[in-house]
């Protein structure tokens, strides 16, 4: 096969700002559509992790560690818990997901990861 088809095209490849920039494009026209209905500090939160992970492939500044993703993602977590009083229903779903899809998008490494 030629390169670039079959299951290793994904891989044989590093990510590179273009790949960012779709993803992070089709991000902000799905959580456009939400935006209304989440929270203010959801909407808040959301657009400082899109545009840090922006800046990080811009200027080339290494990913963020574990031991900064991990208390965010427990604090985006327990806001949604006080938020909604659960995790559960509708509307407190959907901002947990949006949230860790941004938080996801941090420790995106490789091409693959970029497949949503």
């Amino acid at each position: 096969m030629p390169t670039g088809f079959g299951p290793d095209a994904m891989t044989a490849r590093s990510p590179d700002k273009q790949d960012l920039h779709w993803v992070l494009g089709g991000l902000v026209l799905v959580m456009a559509l939400h935006v209304s209905h989440f929270a203010p500090w959801v909407t808040i939160v959301i657009t400082l992790l899109a545009v840090w992970r922006y800046l990080i492939a811009r200027h080339r500044w290494l990913l963020p560690r574990t031991y900064v993703l991990m208390p965010l993602t427990l604090l985006a977590a327990i806001g949604i818990l006080f938020s909604y009083r659960g995790l559960f229903g509708r509307d407190a779903s959907v901002e947990l997901l949006a949230l860790m899809l941004m938080l996801k998008l941090m420790e995106a490494k490789s091409r693959r990861d970029y497949v949503l």
